[in-house]
């Protein structure tokens, strides 16, 4: 059986086709040793002089490769994704955090002026809960105004009769 060999233009093209940057400027011999170095580490046994199966062959690698490079885009895509999310998630949480301490900070502070107002007003003017009740103060103002008005009153008469007795 004669072994017919691969014409060196298959040669040049399988090797474009298998790595388009491969150094074309050697000999013909080297260029076989190269095609025949990547048939040996694709696993390619066969019929090394068929240039369809040969070709079949580096299609499939290459194909291969192409999914690989891609299969390991779309994983550095996904960590990428992934890192943003929980940094998001995490400033999130930090945000709740924050919020958090300022509600609790707000509450003190509510807490502490409604007993500096319970010692500031009258307990009279107090609900029942002790908060701040505007109508009984509004009452209280207008008992205080009628008091007023009414000892004015009764000052003014003091003073006429007291006039009326000289």
């Amino acid at each position: 059986m004669t072994r017919t060999k691969i014409s060196i233009a298959d040669v040049n093209r399988l090797l474009q086709l298998y790595d388009p940057n491969a150094n074309m400027n050697v000999n013909d011999q080297q260029k076989r040793s190269n095609l025949s170095s990547i048939l040996t580490k694709i696993g390619f046994y066969g019929q090394r002089n068929n240039v369809n199966a040969v070709e079949q062959a580096i299609n499939a690698v290459v194909s291969r490769n192409i999914y690989m490079n891609q299969s390991k885009a779309a994983t550095v895509i996904q960590n990428r994704v992934r890192k943003w999310f929980n940094q998001r998630e995490h400033q999130r949480l930090t945000r709740e955090q924050q919020l958090q301490r300022e509600q609790e900070q707000l509450q003190k502070q509510r807490e502490l002026d409604i007993k500096e107002l319970r010692e500031e007003f009258d307990p009279e003017l107090l609900d029942e809960e002790g908060i701040f009740d505007p109508e009984r103060y509004r009452q209280q103002q207008h008992q205080l105004r009628a008091q007023e008005i009414e000892e004015r009153r009764r000052k003014q008469d003091e003073d006429r009769q007291a006039r009326q007795a000289q």
